[in-house]
């Protein structure tokens, strides 16, 4: 049995901590893993489009290249979590722990991240377009080349924030 179907296996059991799983590369597409834990392991290139991941547990992963387009990650802990590249196109990470998450060159367009903690998270060079930012923490941010067309500050911390040549920033972002 591969690690994917054990973990799917034991979800539906009622096991939650899966911290020693390999799931590299793994096909979870419209899954729902809603409080499961997968602190510290490895998901590069996993596809969870569309996965129900709510109050889910990813601190310390490895995301990088990962397809959540559309998931469910309200209240998720991603805290210093491995995201560069990652796929979150219209994905909900409402109240999502990010801090000091690494999204350099994610694509974030359209997801809503209203009163997400990004504080100390490396932004550079990812895609915020139309991304609902109101209310968040991203205090020491670094958001040097992101685009952030049309996103939403209001309400949002962005003390000692980096926008160094963050593109369409001027006239561009509500809020502040």
């Amino acid at each position: 049995m591969s690690d994917l179907q054990r973990l799917l296996s034991d979800y539906l059991a009622g096991q939650r901590d899966f911290a020693r799983a390999d799931l590299d590369g793994a096909n979870l597409h419209g899954v729902d893993l809603r409080g499961v834990d997968l602190r510290g392991i490895d998901l590069s290139g996993a596809q969870l489009r569309r996965a129900n991941l709510v109050h889910a547990r990813l601190g310390g992963s490895a995301l990088p290249d990962a397809s959540l387009t559309d998931a469910n990650l309200t209240g998720a802990a991603l805290d210093q979590a491995s995201l560069q590249r990652a796929r979150l196109s219209g994905a909900t990470l409402t109240r999502a722990d990010l801090r000091a998450a690494d999204l350099r060159g994610a694509n974030l367009s359209g997801a809503n991240l209203s009163h997400a903690d990004l504080n100390g998270a490396d932004l550079r060079d990812a895609n915020l377009r139309d991304a609902n930012l109101s209310g968040a923490q991203l205090q020491n941010a670094n958001l040097n080349g992101a685009d952030l067309a049309r996103a939403d500050f209001t309400a949002a911390n962005v003390k000692d924030a980096s926008f160094a040549s963050a593109q369409r920033l001027a006239g561009a972002c509500r809020g502040g």
